[in-house]
């Protein structure tokens, strides 16, 4: 080997050995290269400065030694015999090899040998000339370990390469650079065009300042994500990092070179994670508010399953979530709640009998959840398919069991309509947790009820009329209600409780036979003397037993006591009760009879049979069914008793003893009589009712005409009306037109004659004139824009306007009388309000209603404007401190020429304003009233317009 990367060695050594002189030998040392001379045995004869510093041998060491023992040669790509036989035949070698240092140390040599004749062609000597490439190799074998990474590291990265002469515009780009966009690199051209019209047009702005910071030098490094347009009309992200690695004269840079990293993968984990850890925490929220809701904490569970449907359908966004419930022998699964998020409403009622969804069932009471993508081809839930899933629409379902105590008391379901949905893993978590909300809600139910009967149960024995009392085995009190102290003539229970309950008999030996009695039985019930605080006796009667743990150990004695002496009282009462019964039933006017389901007739009072016209020995002979007129009648009744147990004014024709037919109103009772059922009848006579109701009916029937007559009577009258209220704008128009013109010609001449005339003395005359004049001008505007406002065909010019604005710019215009009356103006409409409003329009409202609040307001006075906003409509307020308003006032206001003062003869009012401002605001659907608590009390007006919603 002659080269080391295409240049010649810089030493070439004549086929003659040169002399030594002074001037070769410096020339040899000078050299960096090893410079060997040997004889034709390779003994060597000369060795340089060089040899020694690669070698480690010093010259006086190796002369006279074989060349083969001091470096130990290895030949790297050929054995040393064909490495000799080329040298012999062609004279010369050269090539790389591996030699050793005194020290043993390998270094790599490029060798360059030649073999020495004399001038008869014989071989005398030969020379090596050795280069130290053991640096140049292991920056070599570096630089291709480095190489190596670097194409690893682009390639585990994905990256791109590319550079960019920026002065120039041309750009290479590498095959990954281009396979990132999806182009092959013969596909795309060599500039930086190439990059620039693919950049997003979101990021380009972006993108081109980070390089113009790092043009100057502001970023040590250029580094931006930005999005880029791949071959299929895709964006991808892009990770570009790069660096200006040349420079001009100018500083301006020449060269950039860098790396592309598709990051479209990141990016998009990135914004699902994001979008996950939003849900996570809607979903945490969700269940905050589910668990700080005040009734479901009270176990409220209507409003509960409520709330619950809507904060799930919310939260994870979906069509239909319902609340479903087994019935109590688990046979059908019904809808307590569900809550439709398209139509905003609740429903409930659904049932579903769970016979007809086995699988379904069993994937329930097996699974933490069913969360069916497919609900049509899920073996889960593909049994709805018919009755509930196609009619319903309905692709996906995620359903999550209620357990209450370790058992499936219902479910929670959500469900997509019109779209198939994969449900996440935070969403199942999700409907997990909310299901266990509801199982709490369920409990907090259940706990309440139990509450509330515990309530119930020591209401009803504190509110109970009969004694309670409670005591150990030994009979010491331990607990009593108020109707036991009552009954003993105690105040308080601190009187009774520890005492022995022997002490309140008349004799101890009471208490000892009831707890005897007990003792075996269990229970003793029975009638004993009792004693009184005052030592008065009454008789008791008492109902005691024994109350046991779960060993049936009795651990306590329980009894209640009802105090018969009222009992007695009753007893004599019910006796006197009977006898008024009977007295009643003998002379009560309303007819009572007792007869039997077969008709037999048992007992019937007097009135009963004087209705029938029957004597009493007659009437009970007779079987009730043989007087009915109409029998379909009769089984009616029977139908109705059977099924409601009762019947109320059931109206009866039956027929009397002399053949007429008697209307009776009866209201009938299936009670016990004599042992066996037996139906008690009630009956009324109403047959002069019903003749006195056919008169009142046709009464009414008249009537009825003579209304049909009274309505087309005014029906006529109030076309007349509105005929004449049309003919009257008509006339107001027209005498508007007619006043508006010859006033022209006079409010033109009439400057002219007062300036003509210049006599100081007709001054007044003609203030009197020019103001009359305005006046006159003014009301006829005023008459014809009411008309006009008035008449069907005016339309307004609606566009979007903001109030704040027109009242501002009405403010503004009316300074000069807020401030010649120093009025304190507050206008607390301080932000946009956009409306749809005729703007012309708007500013007469705005105008007039201002105007009108100074006007009526003394100098120094205030006047306030506010805004509300409801769901549809906005409220304007302008609040004064102005001389106020009657009732009477209220009601004529908006008027057409009603003035609050007929006295004041203001030539700037012409009684139209504030009519005017009503139609303004009617053309634009609001409304418009004013509030007043009286005269000098200021006045409120409002008016309001519908909102704008952009």
């Amino acid at each position: 080997m002659n080269e080391v990367h295409g240049r010649e060695l810089p030493l070439q050594i004549n086929e003659n050995v040169p002399e030594k002189d002074s001037l070769n030998n410096h020339i040899i040392d000078y050299v960096n290269d090893a410079i060997i001379l040997t004889d034709q045995e390779f003994i060597i004869q000369e060795w340089n400065s060089a040899a020694e510093r690669i070698y480690g041998w010093k010259k006086e060491e190796v002369l006279g030694k074989n060349i083969k023992d001091i470096t130990r040669t290895k030949y790297l790509t050929e054995n040393r015999e064909d490495v000799l036989k080329s040298f012999y035949t062609d004279k010369k070698w050269t090539g790389e090899v591996i030699q050793f240092t005194k020290e043993d140390t390998a270094v790599h040599i490029f060798s360059s040998v030649r073999l020495i004749q004399d001038e008869n062609g014989n071989d005398v000597a030969a020379v090596a000339i050795n280069r130290n490439m053991t640096e140049l190799h292991s920056c070599k074998i570096q630089l291709n370990r480095n190489q190596h990474h670097l194409e690893f590291a682009m390639a585990c990265a994905k990256a791109g390469l590319w550079e960019w002469h920026v002065q120039t515009g041309e750009a290479i780009y590498d095959e990954r650079w281009a396979g990132i966009l999806g182009y092959a690199l013969d596909e795309i051209q060599f500039n930086d065009q190439t990059w620039k019209t693919r950049l997003h047009p979101e990021d380009f702005e972006y993108v081109m300042k980070e390089v113009e910071k790092h043009f100057n030098g502001e970023t040590e490094y250029f580094s931006c994500e930005f999005r880029m347009r791949a071959k299929d009309g895709s964006w991808r992200w892009i990770l570009s990092n790069g660096k200006v690695t040349e420079r001009n004269q100018e500083d301006k840079p020449v060269l950039m070179t860098g790396i592309h990293i598709d990051i479209t993968d990141k990016k998009q984990l990135i914004l699902k994670n994001r979008n996950m850890l939003e849900r996570l925490m809607q979903h945490h929220e969700a269940i905050l508010k589910i668990n700080n809701d005040e009734d479901i904490i009270n176990g409220k569970i209507h409003e509960g399953f409520q709330k619950i449907t809507e904060i799930l359908a919310h939260s994870i966004q979906t069509n239909r979530v319902s609340i479903w419930l087994f019935s109590d022998d688990g046979s059908e699964l019904r809808c307590s709640n569900l809550y439709n998020s398209d139509k905003k409403n609740h429903e409930s009622g659904a049932s579903l009998k769970t016979e007809d969804y086995p699988k379904y069932i069993n994937a329930l009471k097996s699974g933490r959840v069913v969360d069916a993508n497919d609900v049509r081809r899920d073996i889960r839930t593909n049994e709805f398919l018919e009755e509930y899933l196609i009619p319903l629409n309905i692709y996906s379902m995620m359903d999550a069991p209620i357990r209450v105590g370790g058992n499936i008391t219902g479910v929670i379901c959500c469900e997509e309509q019109n779209n198939l949905r994969i449900w996440s893993t935070d969403e199942i978590e999700f409907i997990c947790a909310v299901a266990d909300q509801i199982s709490q809600l369920i409990l907090n139910d259940e706990k309440k009820k139990i509450h509330q009967k515990l309530e119930i149960m020591n209401d009803a024995v504190q509110s109970s009329l009969n004694g309670f009392a409670i005591g150990d085995l030994n009979g010491t009190l331990i607990q009593v209600n108020k109707a036991f102290l009552t009954m003993w003539n105690y105040n308080s229970i601190e009187e009774v409780i520890g005492r022995n309950a022997s002490e309140f008999w008349k004799s101890p030996e009471i208490l000892q036979e009831i707890v005897s009695e007990m003792s075996s039985s269990g229970y003793w019930f029975g009638v004993k003397k009792a004693k009184k605080k005052n030592n008065e006796l009454f008789d008791a009667q008492i109902s005691a037993s024994m109350i046991a743990n779960e060993n049936n150990e009795p651990i306590y004695m329980m009894a209640s006591f009802v105090d018969i002496t009222d009992q007695r009282k009753a007893e004599e009462a019910l006796k006197r009760s009977e006898e008024q019964y009977r007295f009643l039933f003998k002379t009560v006017p309303t007819g009572i009879g007792i007869a039997r389901f077969d008709g037999t007739i048992l007992k019937a009072n007097l009135a009963f049979i004087s209705i029938l016209g029957y004597s009493k020995e007659e009437f009970l002979q007779i079987n009730i069914r043989d007087l009915y007129v109409n029998k379909e009648e009769r089984d009616k009744l029977i139908c109705s008793l059977n099924e409601n147990g009762v019947v109320r004014d059931f109206k009866l024709e039956l027929w009397k003893k002399d053949g007429s037919i008697c209307t009776l109103l009866v209201n009938c009772d299936i009670i016990e009589y004599e042992g066996d059922k037996a139906l008690l009848t009630t009956g009324r006579n109403i047959s002069k009712l019903i003749t006195t109701q056919k008169k009142l009916e046709e009464s009414h029937r008249k009537l009825t005409d003579f209304n049909k007559n009274l309505e087309q009577v005014i029906n006529h009258r109030t076309r007349e009306i509105e005929q004449l209220l049309k003919q009257k704008d008509a006339f107001i128009t027209q005498l508007g037109h007619d006043l508006k013109h010859p006033l022209g010609p006079f409010m033109t001449l009439l400057p002219v004659l007062e300036k003509d005339d210049g006599n100081p003395a007709h001054d007044e005359i003609y203030s009197v004139l020019n103001r009359n004049t305005m006046y006159m001008k003014n009301m006829v505007s005023k008459i014809i824009q009411l008309t006009q406002l008035n008449a069907p065909s005016f339309t307004i010019n609606l566009e979007d306007v903001d109030l704040r604005i027109i009242v501002e710019q009405s403010i503004e215009k009316l300074k000069h009388l807020i401030e010649e009356h120093r009025i304190n103006l507050f206008n607390n409409i301080k932000d946009p309000v956009h409306i749809k409003a005729d703007r012309i329009l708007l500013h007469e409202l705005c105008d007039n209603i201002i105007n009108n609040a100074i006007k009526y307001s003394q100098d120094g006075g205030t006047i306030q404007l506010n805004l509300e906003q409801t769901q549809d409509m906005i409220i304007v307020s302008i609040k004064d401190t102005g001389t106020g308003l009657t009732e009477n006032h209220i009601a004529y206001i908006f008027d057409e020429f009603f003035k609050v003062d007929e006295s004041r003869h203001d030539f700037e009012s012409s009684g139209l304003g504030l009519s005017i401002c009503k139609r303004i605001v009617e053309r634009h659907g609001g409304k418009i009233w004013v509030e007043s608590e009286g005269l000098g009390k200021g006045s409120t007006f409002y008016f309001t317009l519908p909102k704008y919603n952009k």
